[in-house]
């Protein structure tokens, strides 16, 4: 199937920006994973104070970085999220400034003004402890909400799944998966520390498919989720983006341990649930602190789950109460197995089956403060398996048994390294880097073709149908994901009200998949006589010609640039341009046969490029930062899954 890049324009989602943006007004964009304090510096007289230093130091970590003010502003880029930060601003004949108690949401570029004292006019050092008002910070980009570290903490999640907060987005539906402003959930992006943490097939969130998760919860400091973001440095994708940063350790040794549960105990009296009793529990530790105090840090967090539960649907020897009645009879049922052994195959049972979604997920990362650099290093590692169990009957006409379930089992595997480098006059220079490595494998609860006989229904009006077998999912499939991603991003102030981002990513990616669907057959009898008797009346094998094994392989390249400046006191202006390319290396052999009555099946094409300009605005309206009209216009493009 040819790729094919789908557009969305932006113009019509910047309306409800325009009316909302006062309660916005304190999310901001500095860069992908950090957060900025940025302001102006004068003195009494309101002369700029040009030369004088500024100084942030996380009182957490105790890393530090330092600018100097040009122009009269100043500006710190490359923040971890969180705090308390302490900013201090020295200048020769000036009493220094202290500012404390200040904390840094993701891409928030908090506004920080200070006024020196001369030496004369005062004897001690000006300090202030208090919470910086978020209203301050200034905004840059189009729809997005913040989940922060207190709502994460506070509010109730009944799954513990970090997307559970999505729905805290008011232009976002998550009734059929993560929907920005009614996009296909599949042209969606997740961003975990800025590397990307979505799946090939179905860029979904890498491990939520089969009913696990990306992350830990415990592991998460914040996240973003973004609709229409101006800055170049957010793209591929048309509807949402998830951006999420992870804690880190500080200069205190810190632990918490949680265990939530839930069974049928709990639950509401009813002839179902207290036949198949269910059990769910979750629990897990995360533990951080100093390896070396204000130079290196750990965090570790992992997470547990037991669950299991009674599959959906009837099922023989089920209460005579029960509001869904088995479609066939217990007689016909004891001869579908007797005749299935009689073959030597596995039938499973027709009584209750439990299914369930056993995961782990475990998180551990190292900070290291290198200023002598003028740098600070991330290496992070996250891994998570999960057991989906799966089965049911939710149908009327067929009933399965137990041997049609199956298990998915998958592994996730994700490293990822960060440099962030606070370069001369200001710049900021984020090196990234990421491994990942996702596989899937089906397990089959019985290893056989499929089979499905029709019988009389249960209460003689129509007919009904047994199944039995592998699942046409399970019949020797895998599926093995794995990407390699280089990303730097490179940021310059090219003046006091001017300020320039540069950027390139590549990501490498190779998919191979094992086996084709329906590989063992299926067969279908028009009775149990004829299945006795070993008369079908169809039967379907898929065979693999050569193709199903092929891997795909290739690479998507992305370059942007992103020019925000200040024309007026209270107007920011940003204008960005983003281009993707994706580029497939292998193809599929050619089939003459079906290329006869069809099409080659060895075309595929060679090259996708996709551009995204973007123009915004954020005007000031009263010059107080709190009242503040944004908007804009720009296309957004996703690549679809592969």
């Amino acid at each position: 199937m040819p790729l094919r890049c789908l557009v969305r324009l932006a113009w019509l989602r910047s309306l409800p920006v325009l009316a909302a943006s006062a309660a916005f007004a304190g999310l901001g964009a500095q860069g992908l994973t950090t957060a900025a304090i940025e302001g102006r510096v004068r003195g009494e007289r309101h002369e700029d104070v040009d030369g004088a230093l500024v100084r942030a130091v996380n009182r957490a970590t105790g890393y530090g970085v330092e600018s100097a003010v040009r122009g009269g502003r100043y500006a710190i880029l490359g923040l971890e999220v969180g705090g308390p930060y302490s900013v201090v601003v020295r200048r020769l004949g000036y009493r220094p400034s202290e500012r404390h108690g200040v904390y840094l949401t993701l891409g928030q570029r908090l506004e920080l003004d200070v006024v020196l004292v001369p030496i004369g006019g005062l004897l001690d050092t000006v300090r202030i402890v208090a919470a910086i008002d978020p209203t301050l910070s200034r905004s840059r980009t189009g729809v997005e909400t913040t989940i922060s570290d207190v709502t994460l903490r506070r509010l109730p999640t009944r799954n513990r799944d970090l997307h559970d907060f999505v729905q805290l987005t008011p232009e976002v539906s998550s009734r059929l998966g993560i929907s920005g402003g009614g996009v296909n959930p599949r042209l969606n992006s997740f961003l975990v520390d800025g590397v990307s943490d979505r799946s090939l097939q179905g860029n979904g969130a890498a491990g939520g498919a089969s009913g696990g998760k990306a992350i830990s919860i415990e592991a998460v400091k914040e996240y973003q989720v973004l609709l229409s973001p101006y800055d170049a440095r957010h793209g591929d994708f048309a509807g949402a983006l998830v951006n999420a940063v992870t804690k880190s350790g500080t200069n205190r040794v810190s632990a918490t341990a949680f265990a939530y549960g839930s069974n049928d105990g709990l639950a509401r009296e009813t002839s179902f649930l207290g036949s198949a009793p269910y059990d769910r529990a979750q629990f897990g530790f995360a533990v951080g602190g100093p390896v070396a105090r204000n130079r290196a840090h750990f965090f570790v967090a992992t997470e547990l789950q037991r669950f299991s539960a009674p599959a959906r649907g009837p099922y023989v020897g089920q209460p005579t109460a029960n509001e869904v009645p088995v479609p066939v009879s217990d007689s016909v049922v004891a001869r579908f197995v007797d005749i299935l052994r009689m073959y030597e195959l596995e039938p499973g049972s027709a009584g209750p089956v439990e299914v369930g979604n056993p995961l782990v997920n475990l998180f551990g990362r190292i900070d290291v403060a290198l200023p002598e650099w003028r740098s600070r290093f991330v290496l992070r590692h996250n891994y998570g398996r999960v057991r989906d169990i799966r089965f049911s009957r939710d149908t009327s006409r067929v009933f399965p048994l137990s041997s049609y379930g199956l298990t998915q089992t998958l592994t996730k595997q994700a490293l990822a390294a960060l440099l962030y480098t606070n370069l001369r006059r200001g710049a900021l220079n984020e090196l990234i880097v990421g491994l990942s490595s996702t596989p899937s494998i089906w397990t089959p609860n019985a290893r056989s073709p499929v089979l499905l006989v029709a019988v009389p229904h249960a209460t003689g009006t129509g007919t009904a149908f047994l199944r039995a077998g592998t699942h046409e999912s399970a019949q020797g499939i895998s599926l093995r994901q794995e990407t390699v991603e280089i990303a730097d991003h490179l940021t310059i102030p090219l003046g006091a009200a001017h300020q320039l981002a540069v950027g390139a990513r590549v990501e490498l990616f190779r998919i191979q998949r094992g086996g084709v669907l329906g590989s063992y057959g299926a067969w279908r009898f028009s009775s149990l006589d004829s299945l006795q008797r070993g008369e079908p009346e169809r039967f379907d094998l898929t065979k693999d010609r050569g193709s199903a094994g092929v891997p795909l392989r290739g690479a998507q390249y992305s370059l942007y640039a992103t020019d925000e400046r200040q024309v007026a006191t209270n107007l920011f202006l940003t204008f960005g341009l983003r281009a993707d390319l994706v580029a497939l290396s292998d193809r599929p052999p050619g089939n003459a046969l079906v290329e006869s009555r069809f099409r080659r099946t060895s075309a595929l094409p060679s090259m996708l490029l996709s551009w995204s300009p973007r123009f915004g605005f954020n005007w000031d309206v009263k010059g107080d930062r709190l009242s503040q009209l944004r908007g804009g216009a720009g296309i957004f493009a996703g690549r679809p899954p592969l």
